[in-house]
């Protein structure tokens, strides 16, 4: 009896394993366009092979690197709120590894630091330096900044240990100067 039911749970296993058999993989008549660009799998799943990218990827990225420069540039001439619309904008289009995003989220702190919300700005700031990969001159610039904001909101401690922070890692920083709760107050 044992063999008997052996015997027939492996005919049920094996007969639930066979392969599907194989479909007709000519195309119809008149269907010869739609066979040169889809290559069919034998289930029904169809893949483009054809694809091809937006030729408008190109010119996005360059007009997105212009606004940036154009933020930027608007930024340091004290048009603020002009500079930082564009930055929320191109923050909500920009690839979380790309070396703008980094730039993009710190620039986004700066607004807030120039309207004198600290909380937001602390928390890009904080978001800057916890990315992976983090490029070094962005690095250093939100070290002091969420150190001078963490001066302003009486913090000293956390600041002395962002600035410690930046003088260990980049001993060569021109931002060292700046790295002091006492350099914010004189400005």
């Amino acid at each position: 009896m044992k063999n008997v039911t052996f015997l027939l749970l492996t005919l049920i296993i094996l007969a639930a394993c066979t392969p599907v058999g194989a479909r007709n993989q000519s195309p119809a008549k008149g269907n010869s366009a739609a066979s040169q660009t889809k290559s069919r799998f034998n289930d029904t799943t169809f893949i483009d092979i054809n694809f091809t990218p937006p030729k408008e990827l190109t010119k996005s990225v360059q007009a997105m690197n212009d606004e940036l420069k154009q933020a930027i540039d608007l930024y340091h001439d004290s048009k603020f709120n002009e500079a930082c619309e564009i930055f929320a904008r191109l923050l909500t289009n920009t690839n979380k590894q790309a070396k703008d995003y980094q730039i993009l989220l710190y620039y986004s702190s700066e607004c807030y630091i120039a309207k004198n919300m600290f909380e937001p700005a602390k928390k890009l700031l904080i978001d800057v330096l916890s990315l992976d990969e983090l490029f070094d001159d962005i690095k250093e610039k939100a070290l002091v900044r969420l150190g001078q904001v963490y001066c302003i909101e009486n913090k000293k401690a956390e600041a002395d240990r962002l600035f410690r922070q930046l003088r260990r890692e980049y001993p060569q920083s021109k931002y060292i100067k700046l790295a002091d709760c006492d350099a914010i107050k004189s400005n």
